[in-house]
């Protein structure tokens, strides 16, 4: 194998591990500050959104998901409807919905309509971070490998 094949192996490691802990730290900080100034609320649920997307490729074929929407009430007294879904709640693909159900809801004071699912946000950033190995393990290994051939005598 050249010299060069694994200072490649080890920097596309290196950038892939890095831009994606960049991604989802930034994500999570953003997610921090959302529940450390958000308000805690009761949100029933009250029906579903059909959502239409056209699949990928050269299919004409579209795609319906039925998103769940759900109404509380702030700490003013003002009702607000928001579709999880779009709310930053991805992780709730097995949504067991029953009429007048109650689920706990964060929303922003300033903005009610920008609500979501308290699901306990930091264990989704915590898989991604111990999947991250899968990466940098590669990538000091490959760099080791490519600075012991690169400075061994000749």
């Amino acid at each position: 194998m050249p010299n060069w094949s694994f200072a490649l192996i080890a920097a596309v490691c290196w950038i892939a591990s890095i831009g994606i802990f960049a991604l989802v730290r930034s994500e999570q900080l953003e997610m921090m500050s959302f529940v450390a100034n958000a308000r805690p609320a009761k949100g029933k649920f009250v029906g579903f959104v059909m959502w239409k997307e056209k699949e990928r490729g050269l299919s004409s074929r579209t795609h319906e998901s039925a998103i769940p929407q759900l109404e509380f009430e702030t700490e003013s007294g003002q009702k607000v409807r928001f579709v999880a879904a779009s709310s930053g709640n991805k992780m709730f693909t097995n949504w067991s919905a029953a009429p007048e159900r109650e689920y706990p809801v964060l929303y922003d004071p300033n903005n009610p309509s920008h609500a979501q699912l308290d699901a306990g946000f930091d264990k989704v950033f915590w898989v991604v971070y111990a999947a991250l190995p899968v990466l940098v393990i590669p990538a000091v290994v490959f760099t080791v490998l490519w600075l012991r051939r690169l400075l061994a005598p000749v």
